[in-house]
């Protein structure tokens, strides 16, 4: 999950390469109302900082990155090496403090373990404006959760055997996850979160993620109110979208499910 070999399976894993793209794509519809709004005020537009999962590379914004920058946007995707947090945080850490203004930082998967260490940083957490975390790993990770369903679980459904197969049982990633991946070095507590806007979107039936668990303790609520299958909570600057039944990265295969996700993107950039 977190080596270069595991960059080699990224054709395979179409599901969450499906599920970055989509992100980029919500940016892009979202482009053309906010940067009105965001020329009419004359406030500083932030950049819009893309941190892809495993599975993927940056070059598969570059299309979509061109698209958004006619509109008036800032918005790049910078490579993710995919070598363990260790490697890979420093150097977006590096990446962004080449940055001028406010960032919007928006991740998925693997990619919120990096943005956990970019808000520890005390350079660059006040130039987070606000952050959106997509199926996010480092949310209770100090439980067993994570590392029994990458590491240990056996596999019964289709999805488990995918990530069993490609990824759990790669001898690169069980390498880095048994001997170079601390959950106290990649836990971020809800106290920690920074920015007065903090979007968070958890799919319910996520074979990584205890998304649950997750949201009671974000929320601090047994239930939330359903709107035709989807969750929201609103409190004290988070947003929570909660989606029962999906998986990981399912939440960007429907229209309906994206236009959600857009809409706090799109209410983050306006906010600036």
């Amino acid at each position: 999950m977190f080596t270069q070999k595991s960059a080699r399976l990224r054709r395979r894993a179409l599901p969450i390469v499906s599920g970055l793209c989509f992100v980029a794509l919500l940016l892009l519809g979202a482009s053309a109302s906010a940067g009105a709004d965001s020329q009419a005020d004359g406030g500083a537009r932030p950049t819009i900082v893309l941190v892809h999962g495993d599975w993927a590379d940056a070059s598969s914004w570059s299309s979509v990155i061109k698209r958004l920058q006619s509109k008036g946007f800032t918005v790049v995707a910078p490579p993710n090496l995919l070598r363990g947090p260790v490697t890979d945080a420093p150097y977006l850490a590096g990446y962004l403090k080449s940055i001028s203004g406010p960032i919007v930082l928006v991740a998925h998967s693997y990619g919120t373990v990096l943005t956990t260490h970019i808000l520890h940083d005390s350079d660059l957490s006040p130039i987070i404006s606000s952050t959106v975390f997509i199926d996010p790993i480092p949310f209770l990770l100090h439980l067993p959760s994570v590392a029994f369903n990458f590491v240990y679980r056996k596999p019964r459904t289709a999805n488990e055997w995918q990530l069993w197969y490609f990824a759990s049982r790669d001898i690169d990633v069980s390498r880095t996850l048994s001997r170079h991946f601390f959950w106290a070095e990649n836990v971020l507590w809800k106290e920690e979160l920074v920015g007065p806007r903090v979007g968070v979107v958890l799919s319910g039936a996520d074979q990584i993620v205890n998304a649950e668990g997750v949201r009671k303790y974000l929320t601090g609520e047994q239930q939330i109110i359903g709107e035709g299958g989807m969750s929201r909570h609103w409190k004290d600057g988070l947003e929570l979208l909660f989606y029962p039944g999906l998986d990981h990265a399912m939440v960007f295969d429907t229209k309906d499910r994206r236009k959600a996700v857009l809409e706090i993107v799109h209410r983050f950039v306006q906010l600036q």
